[in-house]
């Protein structure tokens, strides 16, 4: 009941803040029944399809003022592009706004600080209270994970999250040679004349070359995210009767949001998380594991801090879609 009525709360106050932004943004004479039902299909497509390309085209914009490089963009330019060309005292604190907005994302400290309390620790909790689990299949989230494959190039490039492919080659072998299900659908980046690449394709090709059997790897080509994954997942073990219970690797990022999503379609899972972000040193206190750098604004730090953003609205729309099975985490320090 009570994630009932959270959920319908924040129903509320999406449906409100959308309605907000429509009202700023639209003047009040190009308010049509046309424009009002564009708007309408529009977020019924990004909320009930989110896998079409004009979903993804779309949110990609609207998101874009969410984010603080949008954010920011758009402080500056209602400041700089008034009536007059000139700068009022409102448009001289839009940029003030929009530079303190800038200047905290683009500080690596913050990020790092907020994927080490509330992500990388969530994510080591995961590992330590499954790690006395039975092992079962082992099931690679790599949408991502590797380049496209295009004219000139003679091998798979891996993107920054390419780790995740050599960690499950490393289970792999830990674990005796498990079933391995490869999830990575169509690159939906790609132009369609490159074609319909399916990743997992070239996945399965690296971790062959990294030891695993051909003939232990399943490849899954309808995961382009989290929930595909864990419906086509769902499916594969069904119809294989391979046991109800995975190793799932994903990013650290991701894992708690994955290991929520495969638990609402009834799979045990036990999470393992790779591609950390930041360092712990446990004998090491808070001031003495600082570095200058990380007071330096940079293209990282501005990156991390989008990571962040992105995952918690992916996470607030599968809430919302009811996609999640609670996951208790108990934490060394209670």
């Amino acid at each position: 009941m009570f994630l009932l009525i959270t959920r319908f709360l924040l129903w509320l106050f999406v449906i409100w803040l959308l309605w907000v932004i429509f009202k700023k943004i639209v003047p009040a004479a190009y308010y049509t029944y046309l424009g009002i039902f564009a708007l309408v299909v529009l977020a019924f497509l990004i909320f009930f399809e989110p896998d079409n390309s004009l979903s993804l085209v779309a949110w990609n914009i609207l998101s874009f003022v969410l984010k603080p490089l949008g954010l920011a963009l758009v402080l500056i330019g209602s400041a700089v592009l008034g009536k007059k060309g000139d700068v009022s005292k409102k448009g001289i604190t839009s940029i003030t706004i929009a530079f303190w907005v800038l200047f905290i994302s683009s500080l690596p400290l913050f990020p790092n600080s907020l994927y080490q309390r509330f992500i990388e620790e969530d994510a080591q909790t995961l590992i330590t209270q499954t790690a006395d689990q039975g092992a079962g299949t082992i099931v690679l989230l790599g949408q991502g994970t590797t380049q496209p494959q295009l004219p000139g190039r003679t091998q798979i490039q891996l993107t920054d999250a390419g780790n995740l492919v050599s960690y499950t080659a490393d289970l792999y072998r830990q674990l005796g040679a498990p079933a391995v299900i490869v999830s990575a659908g169509r690159r939906i980046d790609l132009p369609t004349a490159a074609g319909n690449q399916v990743e997992a394709n070239d996945i399965q090709t690296l971790l062959e070359q990294q030891g695993v059997a051909s003939g232990n790897i399943i490849i899954d080509p309808d995961g382009v995210n989290i929930r595909s994954s864990a419906l086509s997942v769902a499916n594969i073990l069904e119809n294989t009767g391979l046991p109800n219970r995975v190793v799932l690797v994903a990013s650290a990022t991701q894992i708690y949001r994955a290991s929520q999503a495969f638990e609402d379609l009834g799979i045990s899972v036990v999470p393992r998380p790779t591609n950390f972000v930041t360092f712990d040193f446990p004998n090491a206190g808070f001031v003495s594991r600082l570095q200058i750098q990380e007071f330096v604004p940079s293209i990282d730090g501005l990156r991390r801090t989008t990571s962040i953003l992105d995952e918690y609205f992916a996470t607030m729309y599968y809430f919302l879609r009811g996609w999640l099975a609670p996951i208790e985490l108990v934490r060394p320090n209670g």
